[in-house]
């Protein structure tokens, strides 16, 4: 018996062709199952990714963290901003100093809180004496600008410091 002969039997032909839609069937699944598993790896590869950038922007941000926490100086919370006032206006007085005027400066978008003036006088070596120790605690204080004349035998000065703030 040839091929040919074998193929003409219905059976026979029913099966073969049976065999042949089952393994294109198979053939098709297994390509359609081999492009959602390469999809669902890329999508694994960039969740990986993601994941890594996440853990290193953390990381990064807790070396910043301690840095911050161990330096003499840093940012204070908002609300201890009157202690570092009151710090600052008792080491006024401790240096013999007289305040003449004391505000906040107006808030601007690029600096919205923290800027203060204040006008004192005295004498020469009492203002560099307090300028020299200008600090509260471990309160990050920069000073912006100063202005300092002579008025009725003694020194005014006018002064322009930030408190950073957390």
């Amino acid at each position: 018996m040839n091929f040919v002969s074998i193929l003409k039997n219905q059976s026979v032909r029913t099966s073969v062709m049976s065999y042949l839609v089952l393994t294109a069937a198979l053939g098709i699944a297994c390509v359609s199952l081999t492009g959602k598993t390469y999809m669902t790896y890329q999508q694994s590869q960039e969740t990986k990714q993601k994941i890594v950038s996440m853990q290193n922007e953390i990381q990064s941000w807790q070396d910043k963290a301690a840095f911050l926490n161990s330096q003499p100086y840093r940012p204070v919370a908002r609300t201890d901003m009157q202690s570092v006032q009151s710090d600052l206006l008792t080491a006024m007085q401790a240096h013999n100093l007289t305040m003449d005027s004391f505000r906040m400066v107006q808030a601007t978008k690029k600096e919205p809180h923290g800027n203060f003036e204040m006008t004192f006088h005295g004498s020469y070596p009492d203002t560099m004496a307090l300028l020299g120790n200008f600090h509260s605690k471990d309160a990050l204080i920069n000073i912006m600008n100063m202005k300092m004349e002579s008025k009725n035998g003694s020194i005014e000065t006018t002064l322009r410091y930030k408190i950073y703030v957390k």
